[in-house]
């Protein structure tokens, strides 16, 4: 099944920075470890060493994640420091927050009102988002929105429709999945990371993501889109694992989110990939592993990529479902770890 695509739309894209220039480079590793720090702090509602660790993980980068720069100022909010609640409203601005995420929080909100800080919303908002919209690789997105539909609509057809009412030949339509996007993964989406990167929130911007503001799951602040097609893509099995020294390469360069690389690997490694490749060791990111004399073999993983140890995944967790109790008996005031209603 041929699939044609075109990835060429525009005169002169902006090609991947080269690794070779000499100004000191970003660690994002470090960055990402601070924040799983800061929210280890939050689970202990030890707000100020939270605090202090957002200070340190924003010096690192240029461009902190949204999600991290809206927990960041909900933590500020809450310790009252009004320099750094402004500091991180404008790098959120920065990377794509809308003015209207911070009325739709209960905490953010108060604060903004009992502070009279709307003015400075909006003086700054114009500016902000400009710079935003500036740091988006418009050939980057519309290329990946593209790949999404096509695979939405293939995915659809053969996974969500036949293969649900003729399940007896489920074998054949993942067969016939399996041709569409392995064809827009190894032909389209890997050329597109080596020449471009990996297209997540630092290249083509953030998404808010979620249902209703007020439903117990609210709002998320992530850029899914890649991650999607690639979870399609080692939900079938694959004798290879070619492509992990890229996204390795993707994690270190700030463009692939340390979590969504382990996810990759985990489904790699479900899927019997470790059988082929030596190093394709499972992070337990997104399948939750009961065995507890584990732990310290994933957690060791984990730290090398700055996530937090399972026990806190497992904390956060719970946190998330005391949290969906509570905006359901109409306390929305928390501070987001964006993991579950958290």
């Amino acid at each position: 099944m041929a699939i044609t695509l075109c990835i060429a739309c525009k005169s002169d894209p902006e090609k991947k920075e080269s690794t070779t220039s000499t100004s000191i480079r970003p660690d994002y590793i470090a960055y990402q470890s601070h924040i799983s720090m800061a929210e280890k702090h939050i689970l202990d509602s030890n707000y100020v060493a939270a605090f202090k660790q957002y200070d340190t993980a924003f010096t690192l980068v240029k461009k902190p994640l949204a999600k991290h720069c809206f927990t960041a100022m909900q933590v500020s909010a809450t310790v009252d420091s009004l320099d750094h609640f402004k500091k991180y409203s404008l790098e959120g601005m920065r990377r794509g927050l809308l003015p209207q995420y911070f009325k739709e929080d209960s905490l953010l909100n108060g604060y903004l009102k009992q502070k009279e800080l709307y003015p400075f919303i909006d003086e700054n908002f114009e500016s902000s988002n400009k710079i935003y919209e500036e740091s988006i690789n418009t050939f980057l997105s519309d290329t990946l929105y593209k790949l999404t539909i096509l695979d939405q609509k293939w995915k659809v057809h053969y996974w969500d429709s036949l293969a649900r009412v003729d399940p007896i030949n489920k074998p054949k339509y993942d067969s016939l999945y399996n041709i569409v996007i392995s064809d827009i993964v190894e032909n389209k989406l890997i050329p597109l990371i080596k020449d471009y990167g990996y297209p997540g929130e630092r290249l083509i911007g953030a998404s808010a993501v979620g249902y209703d503001p007020n439903d117990s799951y609210r709002r998320a602040y992530v850029q899914n889109s890649a991650k999607i097609i690639l979870w399609h893509y080692y939900s079938l099995p694959r004798q290879k694992c070619d492509y992990n020294d890229l996204f390795w390469e993707e994690v270190t360069n700030g463009n692939l989110d340390p979590g969504h690389y382990a996810t990759f690997i985990d489904f790699q490694a479900r899927k019997g990939a470790d059988t082929i490749c030596n190093n394709v060791k499972i992070y337990d990111q997104h399948f939750i592993v009961t065995d507890s004399t584990r732990f310290d073999e994933f957690n060791t993983r984990r730290a090398q990529l700055g996530l937090e140890p399972i026990e806190e995944r497992n904390k956060k967790y719970k946190r998330g479902q005391k949290a969906c109790k509570e905006i359901k008996e109409g306390n929305f005031k928390h501070i987001k770890l964006f993991y579950w209603c958290g």
